[in-house]
Formats: C-alpha cells, structure tokens, sequence
C-alpha cells in the first residue's frame, strides 16, 4: 500500500540524491538499499546503470520488489535490529527513512558504514538538541519498527555517532526536500528539513478547519568515511 503524501516525499529526495552525485555517477556502480520497502528508490537507479541489492525485514515488501523488477538484483530479508555483515562491499548505501525505526540504531549505523565508505542518510529527528534519547513501543503499522522499539533521537545525536565512526557528513537543510501532502482523511503530513532549533516551533502540529496538521522533523546527510 503507498500513502498519499508519498510521491512527491519520494521525488524530492530521488532529485536531492540526484543532484548530489549526478546521473552519470550511477553506471556501473554497486548500490546496497537498506530498509527498501517497495524498492523505489533502487529500481529508478536500475535504470541509470547501477548493480542495486535490496534489503528489508519484510517479506511482503521483497516480494512486491521481486514483482517489479526488470534487471537481475539480489534481494535480501535483513532485520536491521541485529548485528549484519553482506560480506560485500557497495559503492553507496542508501539509508533513507528507516533509522527511526531501528531500536539498535547506532549499532545499525555502524553496519552500514562497515558496507561502504559513502551512504546517504535520511530520517526523522527529534528537533530540540537538548532532548535525549528514549525508547517507546512500535506502532504495529506494516511501515514501522519490525520487533522493537521505536527510538527518538536527535540531529545532534546522530552526527555525534557517525563522528565517533571514523565518518565525515555535509547535512543538507534545503527547502526542496520538504513535502506536505495528505495521510489520509483530515490529516495531513508535513515532512520539514530546513528547520532550526530556532524555529522548528513554527512547524508544530497544528489543527486548522478540522484538518490534523503533523510535521516530521527530517535531515538528510551526505556521509562520506
């Protein structure tokens, strides 16, 4: 099932990715996709030349993948809560909109650079830097933490982790990543990056003509090691 808001949070960060590294950059190369879901984001680099595997803790999403494919990949079920080693080193891994869902996330962080020495990383954040982390029950939703707990964290504390790995990060806090778009009737999502800590109250969820208005806070790292 993809959510409504979905298109156009998935186009603004294939274009951010895009813009990065250029399409001539993808022939050829190796791509590891982590928590992939339905495999968009793999699929379109596909299509520009890049050898992608796809990984996710469900079996119904590589199945849906599996469905779609045109080229020859490799599909992987991998729970991103555990220890995980490929035994293959990728050109890029892709890390988006899954951290947040992973109880043992810095754990995952640091298996996921042990796969490349480039990953792009993308993921809710707590906004106030002075919250620490905490831990709380999953949602049960199909999208959501898969036999763990849902983790909030900081920007602050996520850029502490990767220093601590050996990794270096260009955080991009641009307004063409942000994406507002309907979750379902009355409730709308919006996906913000270019908050502050000064500011991010402007976002807060707010209820207007009966219309529910929840804002994800997000960042999106280029992280290089």
């Amino acid at each position: 099932m993809q959510l409504p808001f979905y298109d156009d949070w998935f186009q603004s960060r294939l274009n951010k990715t895009r813009n990065i590294l250029g399409d001539d950059w993808f022939l050829g190369k190796t791509i590891l996709e982590l928590g992939a879901a339905h495999g968009d984001f793999g699929m379109f680099f596909t299509k520009l030349g890049s050898q992608v595997t796809f990984c996710d803790a469900r079996f119904e999403h590589l199945e849906s993948i599996q469905q779609k494919l045109q080229v020859a990949s490799k599909l992987i079920q991998l729970d991103q809560n555990t220890v995980y080693d490929l035994g293959q080193q990728f050109d890029l891994v892709l890390h988006f909109g899954v951290l947040y869902h992973v109880e043992n996330w810095r754990q995952d962080l640091a298996c996921a650079l042990n796969h490349s020495n480039l990953m792009l990383l993308e993921t809710v954040v707590h906004p106030d830097n002075t919250v620490e982390d905490y831990w709380e029950p999953g949602g049960g939703y199909h999208y959501d933490e898969y036999n763990c707990l849902h983790p909030t964290f900081t920007e602050a504390s996520v850029e502490k982790t990767l220093t601590e790995l050996g990794a270096k990060f260009i955080r991009f806090d641009n307004a063409d990543l942000n994406t507002t778009g309907w979750l379902h009737d009355n409730v709308i999502i919006q996906n913000v990056y270019n908050w502050t800590s000064d500011n991010y109250l402007l976002y807060q969820p707010t209820v207007k003509n009966d219309i529910e208005y929840r804002t994800h806070y997000r960042r999106f790292w280029l992280v290089i090691r």
